[in-house]
């Protein structure tokens, strides 16, 4: 189940409840979000950059800012200032993050928003 590793990737990387331990949270980050958990690429690719593998950091931002992820998308945004992603890939990525925004769009949501 995608949430009970992000769980466990979470409580080894913060040591709530177990040690401290890096390489463990990695793992179970990593399966979460091949089970399709998106905050868990972003913790990935959080601990990437910690780490100083920013290639990689940006490619598990690249791909949750492209399932609609906005916070991952400012981190591919920032790493296209600082020129850790190309030009197509930003662009690549904000058309993916649109469509995905667009995708999740419907009347009954646009209409219960309008009556809170």
């Amino acid at each position: 189940h995608a949430g009970a590793y992000f769980n466990l990737g979470n409580s080894y990387d913060n040591g709530d409840g177990v040690e401290v331990d890096k390489k463990k949270a990695n793992h179970y980050y990593e399966l979460a979000a091949m089970n399709g958990y998106v905050q868990a690429r972003i913790n990935q690719g959080m601990m990437d950059e910690r780490n100083g593998n920013y290639q990689r950091a940006f490619k598990h931002f690249i791909i949750a800012a492209r399932a609609g992820h906005a916070n991952a998308l400012d981190a591919v945004k920032s790493g296209y200032k600082v020129v850790l992603v190309t030009k197509d890939d930003y662009a690549n990525t904000l058309r993916e993050y649109q469509k995905s925004q667009d995708e999740m769009k419907s009347e009954a949501r646009d209409k219960a928003a309008a009556e809170n």
